[in-house]
């Protein structure tokens, strides 16, 4: 990672200055002071950060190449210092008409981000969460919906030779400009230790990005997943359950008019699950069995009629009042970002919390990522790629509304596909490091 002694001087002063000018501001707060209970978030973040390859390239030295107008160069070790703010305020109307068992909440929780040596990755997110909760002994309701709109450049990134990290295009689009929504829905009946719960998922991304056919440029497809369906369940104990499900849905891969490509499909999921608490330190949340695929005719892939896994999890183990561990893993068929030909995509990711005082906290953490495209024609796309990730923060509690914190993150990404030509151009080491604070009004 490449300092400046100026940078770095910088750094250790805004820490400074955060600290204790936060912790004078701190102080001013009255102690018996607090939101009312409508009033669920009312925050504001700021936080420093330093990216040493923001577009995750391994492309040192490419021979020639054409720009289109508006786009970027995506190098290796392309580096910038990141400065994003990030209020939030969230209302539950639910205790403004006295109902204190129910959630009818809104929050406005936008980024703005700023990359201040690559201006054509800054961009602002506006977001919108809305959840609804309700229930008695009889029925619940579980409705969330995620609504962003990422107002950055229309214009994608150029990959000179067409030399890539798959993993590179989740960052590069976060920050393009698009809509994403994403959401689900429940309504569980229960009948003694019998429920139904029917369910639906949905996922819509509408890039509004500029497509190209130059060499290299990076098209983003608009995409879009929706399923419904509905679980039996028995309670094994009053805390934890069995359920037998079943979903139905269609995936949607914008059809460039370049390419005679695109993966369009139905499937077809038959889900085992367990929820709750196992034991009272211990609380799980697993589903997965077979996913039968159809794709139409224009999709690239070996065989159109495919049954593949799909599972989805979390295990969360509470082992003393300062010691939480987490895993959360995903597996499942999902649509390329970049357009054409669909893959398995799988998530595995470990977290460990530890309060080491009232106001210190430790956090650790791995990741691993996979993107198969074993199920493609080899003529179309040969790719395995796999990243891996190592994070650690530290957090201070200076008082009950601030919190400053640091955080180092070390992510590298490889390729898994044998005999391939310049595979070391698919491959990345990215670092970035950050300090903020959190304040809490």
């Amino acid at each position: 990672m490449k300092f400046s002694a100026n940078q770095l001087w910088l750094t250790l002063a805004v820490g400074t200055i955060l600290v204790g000018g936060f912790s004078a501001v701190a102080s001013e707060v009255p102690a018996e002071f607090s939101k009312p209970a409508w009033l669920t978030d009312c925050s504001l973040g700021l936080k420093e950060s330093y990216d040493n390859n923001i577009f995750l390239s391994g492309v040192n030295n490419p021979p020639a190449y054409t720009v289109p107008a508006g786009s970027v160069v995506a190098l290796k070790d392309a580096a910038s210092w990141i400065t994003t703010v990030s209020p939030k305020i969230g209302v539950n109307f639910a205790p403004l008409w006295g109902d204190t068992n129910s959630q009818i909440t809104f929050a406005y929780a936008p980024d703005f981000v700023l990359y201040h040596d690559q201006n054509s990755e800054s961009y602002n997110a506006q977001r919108i969460l809305t959840t609804a909760k309700a229930g008695n002994e009889f029925a619940t309701v579980n409705a969330e919906n995620q609504f962003t709109y990422v107002d950055g450049s229309d214009t994608g990134p150029l990959y000179p030779g067409n030399f890539y990290s798959g993993f590179g295009t989740i960052f590069d689009r976060a920050r393009r400009r698009q809509i994403l929504e994403t959401g689900s829905f429940s309504l569980q009946l229960n009948y003694g230790k019998v429920f139904v719960r029917p369910a639906a998922a949905w996922i819509y991304n509408d890039m509004m990005t500029r497509l190209d056919t130059t060499t290299g440029y990076q098209n983003y497809a608009d995409r879009a997943d929706v399923n419904g369906g509905a679980d039996l369940g028995y309670q094994i104990t009053d805390a934890f359950a069995c359920t037998l499900g079943y979903r139905y849905g269609q995936q949607y891969q914008q059809h460039y008019a370049f390419s005679p490509y695109f993966s369009d499909n139905r499937y077809q999921r038959v889900l085992i699950g367990f929820e709750g608490k196992l034991w009272p330190w211990l609380t799980l949340k697993f589903t997965g069995g077979p996913d039968f695929r159809s794709y139409n005719s224009a999709a690239p892939v070996n065989h159109s009629h495919l049954t593949k896994y799909y599972g989805e999890g979390q295990a969360t183990a509470t082992f003393s009042e300062r010691d939480t561990v987490t895993f959360k893993y995903k597996y499942w068929q999902w649509l390329a970002g970049t357009g054409k030909v669909p893959y398995t995509d799988s998530a595995y990711e470990l977290n460990y919390h530890r309060k080491l005082t009232d106001a210190w906290s430790l956090d650790l953490g791995g990741k691993m990522l996979s993107w198969d495209f074993d199920d493609v024609r080899a003529a179309v796309c040969r790719r395995c790629d796999q990243q891996y990730s190592a994070t650690i923060g530290l957090s201070y509690l200076i008082s009950s509304h601030m919190t400053v914190n640091a955080g180092w993150i070390f992510d590298f990404g490889r390729n898994a596909e044998d005999n391939l030509a310049n595979a070391q151009t698919r491959e990345f080491d990215r670092q970035l490091v950050s300090i903020g604070t959190q304040i809490n009004f």
